[in-house]
């Protein structure tokens, strides 16, 4: 294995006859930077020392662009110069911490992002006015000073090293990439030449990071991300942070177009950032998976939320036929209202379903009051009045003797509680799935599992539906889609003893298909979204169709056959998802000169 060669450390402690070396504070390939002391003007600098056998073309660039500017948002370039051993740029020393520290301590607000990222594109749009292309727009490329003495310095724009210079000839050959991966804009990954629009991208990159708590294009391994990065198909700010205002996302989201003609400018960006900064959220913390507010609700996350977005006039000239899809705001108290109240009429519809089946004769008369009564306390108390009433209902299940049943009602609901903790408003959901196992539809809770949000919320909502469906077959005795195991007795024979419920009823279920179908269905709903898009509806239609044929065959080949109602079900809730994902594209009919695909409509400014 080659080992990197380390860069050369000066000679002495003082260089360039006034500059005393105290500590190094950064290194590279191409040099060390140190904290040191100017004796002769008595303050503290930075010293950049490159061994003059790797100074060459790119030292020379990263003088003449940084000798070009003079703004606050830039660290200023004191002086250039070479001895025998090594070239030195001398420049204001920052003390702070990079960006990329900040973001991973989780000290950013969605506030402090947004004035960052305003100051950033202002110091940008000054380098580009003097022909200086920065092409390494990164978080750890940009100074946070601790004690900034104005607004726009409260950045400094570090590192020009592999700047390009208007005028003057590439650095690199015709198809050699520089720069940092995850913040390359798709022509710089090419090896095209760079512009302006490659460091619009990269600040957008930034934005949509400290807002969204996530780099759209990093994948797991280079290769992902370069293929996210090609691929043109990256979320898109108004999904991940539907709360944020409308301007500065479609902003954002302009800004990371995969042609850069379709980007805007930088200038159009800050003034978005800049228009956006009094109206955000100054809480501090990092929006890593979530956000999050100080007491711990999640507040809004595309894959905590899902998509849920409403329509209304664009409305800024572009022509009375012409909409953007604007996402719903969760932090408005109305969308949070409407999640609880889903959440309570789903434990209520619970309760009185299970109370119908398996309540007494002696007590249905008070299944109504009991349904009402368990609405109320989860509209009002979420988790607290849902763990409540389902602790409530194993308790009565109990004291009328039906111990047994008791421990096999505990067993199939309080799984959702671990498996959806974020998600109270879906505890009650995954009894659908009994229900439409009732008439022979059970397949299609897949893809109503599939509207969970993000793909392991909507896996363990998938897993938690068939778990449910399982433990109301022996519940109730009867088929909602393969049967009872045949190891399991009839609930007349264990359900007046907690043991043999385990032994007779729930083990049986462990040992048989169940577990295998639970994973079937929670892949089923996990991939869903990913295959049946809302970009074209044949193509919808034929992914949507092929995913029924698959969850079918699938929990037919985990099962022994295929059960009652799974493939028909499956049919029907794919064809359910297809219509309601192909509902937006409908509203772009007759658009002239419309995009073509839903992300470009979504992003689509002009």
């Amino acid at each position: 294995m080659a080992r990197t060669r380390e860069p050369k450390a000066p000679p002495s402690t003082f260089v360039l006859d006034r500059y005393r070396l105290e500590e190094p504070i950064g290194s590279g390939a191409f040099g060390t930077v140190w904290r040191a002391q100017d004796e002769r003007l008595d303050r503290e600098v930075a010293v950049k020392a490159i061994p003059n056998e790797l100074a060459g073309e790119r030292a020379e660039r990263e003088i003449r662009a940084a000798a070009r500017l003079s703004h606050p948002g830039v660290v200023t370039l004191h002086e250039a110069s070479t001895d025998e051993t090594h070239t030195y740029l001398v420049s204001e020393f920052v003390r702070g911490m990079t960006l990329g520290q900040i973001y991973a301590e989780g000290r950013c607000s969605d506030r402090d992002v947004v004035r960052i990222g305003a100051s950033m594109a202002a110091a940008l749009d000054h380098a580009h006015k003097q022909g200086v292309i920065h092409r390494d727009v990164k978080p750890g490329n940009i100074l946070i000073p601790d004690a900034p003495r104005s607004e726009a310095g409260i950045v400094k724009l570090a590192d020009f090293g592999i700047a390009r210079l208007a005028g003057e000839s590439s650095l690199t050959r015709t198809g050699d990439v520089i720069g940092t991966l995850a913040y390359m804009s798709p022509e710089q990954a090419s090896g095209k030449e760079s512009g302006p629009e490659t460091d619009l991208w990269a600040l957008a990159i930034v934005v949509f990071e400290g807002l969204a708590g996530v780099n759209p294009v990093r994948g797991r391994t280079a290769a992902e991300t370069a293929r996210n990065l090609t691929s043109g198909d990256l979320p898109l700010l108004a999904e991940e942070r539907p709360d944020l205002a409308i301007g500065l996302v479609e902003a954002v989201d302009r800004a990371l177009e995969p042609d850069s003609e379709d980007r805007g400018t930088v200038a159009e960006l800050g003034a978005a950032l800049a228009a956006a900064v009094a109206g955000t959220d100054d809480e501090p913390g990092t929006v890593a998976p979530a956000v999050r507010r100080a007491e711990g609700e999640i507040r809004v996350s595309r894959t905590e939320i899902g998509t849920a977005t409403a329509v209304v006039p664009k409305g800024r000239g572009v022509g009375p036929s012409r909409h953007v899809v604007q996402p719903l705001n969760e932090s408005d108290g109305n969308f949070q209202w409407a999640r609880r109240a889903v959440g309570a009429l789903a434990a209520g519809g619970l309760s009185l379903l299970w109370t119908l089946e398996l309540a007494s004769a002696s007590n249905q008369s008070a299944i109504w009051a009991t349904a009402g009564a368990v609405t109320l306390a989860v509209g009002l108390f979420p988790r607290l009045g849902w763990l409540a009433s389902v602790l409530a209902a194993v308790i009565a299940s109990a004291v009328t003797g039906q111990t047994g049943e008791a421990v096999v009602l505990a067993a199939a609901l309080l799984p959702c509680v671990p498996l959806l903790w974020g998600h109270p408003e879906w505890w009650s959901l995954p009894s659908l799935a009994p229900l439409l196992g009732s008439p022979g539809f059970a397949g299609a809770w897949p893809a109503a599992a599939s509207f969970a949000g993000g793909i392991w919320i909507r896996f363990a909502a998938g897993v938690a539906g068939a778990w449910q469906l399982g433990c109301a077959e022996l519940l109730l005795g009867r088929t909602l889609l393969g049967g009872p195991p045949a190891r399991a007795d009839s609930s007349a024979v264990w359900g007046t003893s907690p043991s043999d419920a385990i032994t007779h009823g729930l083990l049986p279920l462990l040992k048989g298909p169940l577990p295998a179908v639970a994973g079937v269905w929670g892949v089923g709903a996990a991939i869903l979204p990913l295959v049946v898009r809302g970009e074209n509806a044949v193509s919808d239609a034929l992914a949507g169709a092929a995913w029924a044929i698959t969850v079918g065959l699938g929990t037919a080949a985990v099962s022994g056959g295929l059960s009652r109602g799974v493939l028909a079900g499956a049919l029907a809730g794919a064809s359910v998802v297809v219509a309601l994902k192909g509902l937006p594209s409908l509203r772009y009919q007759g658009t002239e000169d419309g995009p073509r695909t839903m992300i470009s409509r979504m992003r689509r400014t002009r």
